[in-house]
């Protein structure tokens, strides 16, 4: 029992280093990425760990190459029937796959935005998203949460919409699927468009490297009122430079 209680330790506190790129690197030359694989069928959580490490290319060459490891995955995201497994599932797949380098279709521009988002800042952004409204935007937002394989809905909404806002904080910084989806927004050459949500956070890692001198707006310095004016013009001076 001690064994485990000292494992099941060692996996959650690494759950949280893996976030960032330099241990993602460490683990890509450490040599131990085939022990984390061997062990993700009994934790769980180690397939989040995987998710997390996959954003770097190395370990995606290193998990691509593991044959019975990605046939393990495609039969994980066939039966599993746990919503968040699924979702944890498709986001490595995604990582590991290339298909998504290409546009999925030709999807015409439905929306004028994208709003990417931590779901623990929710109720900020429900803000946002009903002040846009107002300004005849058309704007997309995942509020309840997407079902099936979120990955595609995520890659769909992206390629329906010119610009993202980015919704900056801690949490936004730490999600897998945040990063993915605002990669995939970098990727595919929208206009990003930063704002700050979280008091004291200054953005770094993924994320201070995806924004780079880009101005973003800070909803937690102005009232909410000039932080959205603020948002507008930057809105539009977007419009006008595409």
């Amino acid at each position: 029992l001690r064994s485990l209680l000292i494992v099941d330790s060692f996996v959650l506190g690494y759950a949280n280093l893996t976030k960032h790129d330099v241990i993602q690197q460490d683990t890509a030359d450490s040599g131990y990425l085939p022990l984390l694989v061997e062990i993700c069928d009994s934790y769980s959580i180690v397939y989040e760990i995987l998710w997390g490490l996959s954003f770097n290319h190395a370990i995606q060459v290193q998990l691509r190459s593991n044959s019975s490891f990605m046939a393990n995955l495609y039969h994980q995201a066939g039966k599993s029937n746990d919503k968040q497994m699924q979702k944890i599932i498709h986001g490595l797949l995604w990582n590991l796959e290339s298909n998504h380098k290409e546009p999925i279709s030709s999807i015409n521009k439905t929306y004028d935005i994208m709003i990417s988002y931590s779901h623990k800042d929710k109720d900020l952004c429900k803000q946002i998203y009903n002040d846009l409204l107002k300004f005849n935007y058309r704007v997309w937002i995942d509020f309840d949460q997407m079902h099936g394989n979120v990955m595609d809905s995520m890659a769909q909404a992206i390629e329906s919409s010119p610009t993202v806002i980015i919704c900056m904080s801690e949490e936004y910084r730490k999600s897998n699927y945040c990063r993915a989806e605002a990669h995939y927004a970098f990727q595919r050459q929208l206009k990003i468009v930063p704002i700050l949500l979280q008091k004291h956070y200054k953005p770094d890692g993924w994320l201070l490297f995806l924004i780079g001198q880009l101005i973003y707006v800070d909803f937690t310095k102005y009232e909410f009122d000039r932080a959205i004016n603020m948002l507008l013009k930057e809105l539009k001076l977007e419009t006008t430079s595409q």
